[in-house]
């Protein structure tokens, strides 16, 4: 193998392959990087033996073959090369001011996948991925919760307490793991799904992964509440609820009065603090105790946004251009105690 590369593109390309690599893997095969040089194109692939991410980087390829070298030490070496690096089997790297020689695997030795189902595209699966990814569980008990999972009309994502959905079109309820957000967030391109397997294709990076094998629950009756009964702008709340927060607020109380929220801080982690901040809202307005966690996150997915919302006491819709937010309540005990007063 031998073959000549501009610094920039080849680590760029390390990079993106190295997205599923573990760099102190305990099997050293899979702490590497393949690099194979065929047609005046270098393949790059990296896998944690789920997941496998090939990156192609053009080069002048002058003789064919490959080898695999530690992903981590590779990437250090070439972030350092300014001027057009000589790459040679062995592994050798060469760029006049800089000379290396790196300990190298033999390339069959490194895992590859069997070649995919083809599978069928998911319109807008990309970004529907990335809006639900945040809200996606990560107990193993329900590893199931720990995805987003696309059916014929939407993907949707939820961790039990507070759920997304959004619009997209072509699953077939296939979950795909949502820890893969950062390779989705670099690589962006085109989702394909089949029975087994997730595949996302841009014009120079190919990556394949497993799905969850499971039976996601059915959240089309979660997803199906009542008309709006408000609407209050996305940025103004998530200002109040960080202001009445203080930092260690554990739940927010919206509670209503003359066409305002005042947004309260509530079961703060320390000495306990009354804070209150209020904002607009228009509309049948409805009191409810929040946690801030959940809360922060729907409301930071729809940001410079205007919200419907509906529900009530135990539940919370907010709706906005891209999909929709369901935010379990909390038991109000004070609220509780003030009604039965």
């Amino acid at each position: 193998m031998r073959f000549t590369v501009e610094p920039k593109p080849f680590l760029e390309a390390i990079t993106t392959a190295s997205l599923p690599v573990k760099p102190r893997n305990p099997i050293p095969i899979l702490a590497c990087l393949r690099i194979e040089a065929r047609d005046n194109t270098v393949i790059i692939s990296g896998t944690d033996m789920d997941t496998e991410v090939k990156v192609r980087c053009e080069a002048a390829v002058s003789e064919v073959g490959g080898s695999c070298v530690n992903a981590r030490t590779l990437k250090e070496l070439v972030s350092h090369m300014t001027q057009t690096i000589d790459v040679a089997a062995g592994l050798s790297l060469d760029s006049g001011v800089h000379s290396h020689r790196i300990t190298d695997l033999p390339i069959e030795d490194f895992p590859t996948k069997e070649k995919p189902d083809p599978g069928v595209e998911i319109e807008g699966g990309v970004q529907a991925f990335l809006r639900c990814a945040p809200f996606a569980g990560d107990e193993e008990v329900r590893y199931y919760l720990k995805g987003v999972c696309f059916d014929a009309e939407r993907a949707f994502a939820t961790n039990g307490h507070v759920a997304r959905h959004t619009a997209c079109t072509g699953g077939a309820r296939q979950i795909v793991p949502a820890e893969y957000a950062p390779i989705f967030q670099k690589i962006g391109g085109r989702l394909f799904l089949s029975d087994a397997t997730w595949r996302l294709e841009n014009e120079h990076v190919h990556v394949l992964g497993k799905l969850i094998d499971a039976v996601y629950p059915d959240l089309t009756p979660l997803f199906s509440g009542g008309d709006a009964r408000l609407t209050i702008d996305a940025d103004g709340l998530l200002a109040a609820v960080k202001a009445a927060s203080a930092g260690s607020a554990k739940s927010i109380r919206l509670v209503p009065h003359d066409d305002m929220y005042a947004v309260q801080g509530d079961r703060f982690e320390g000495p306990h603090m009354e804070t209150s901040v209020d904002v607009q809202a228009h509309g049948d307005l409805f009191q409810c105790l929040l946690s801030r966690e959940y809360l922060t996150t729907a409301l930071t997915a729809f940001a410079g946004e205007v919200l419907n919302v509906a529900g009530d006491s135990e539940r919370v819709s907010f709706r906005g251009a891209d999909g929709q937010c369901e935010v379990m309540a909390q038991r109000d005990a004070a609220a509780a105690k003030a009604e039965a007063a």
